[in-house]
């Protein structure tokens, strides 16, 4: 066999051992739920909570845009005009909540 062979098989392996590992092990994350409700209005009207929403996280509020946004959980909330979690933000302390005027597509909570 030459060293060619050994290096290209050597490398497969290594790469097989370590993809399995991560598989295993799983990919750390600083993603935690944070404690309590979020909650808001949809654009039809409709009510929605989210119990203990994933903190750090960028997330949607379900098939629908908010516009009014009540903050009931231990974090803070960065409200925001876009999907993705981009554009211009409106950042939501505890126990507090939106005006009616604005049109929210997506949120992060951050302690």
């Amino acid at each position: 066999m030459n060293v060619k062979k050994s290096v290209t098989r050597y490398a497969r392996t290594a790469g097989a051992l370590l993809g399995a590992t991560l598989l295993t092990l799983g990919l750390s994350t600083d993603a935690y739920a944070a404690t309590g409700q979020l909650q808001w209005t949809g654009s039809q009207g409709v009510e929605w909570t989210r119990t203990n929403p994933t903190s750090g996280v960028c997330g949607t509020f379900r098939d629908t845009v908010a516009t009014y946004v009540r903050n009931h959980t231990d974090q803070r909330v960065l409200l925001y005009r876009q999907f993705g979690c981009s554009g211009n933000y409106y950042d939501l302390c505890q126990s507090c909540s939106t005006d009616q005027t604005t049109t929210y597509y997506s949120y992060r909570l951050y302690s």
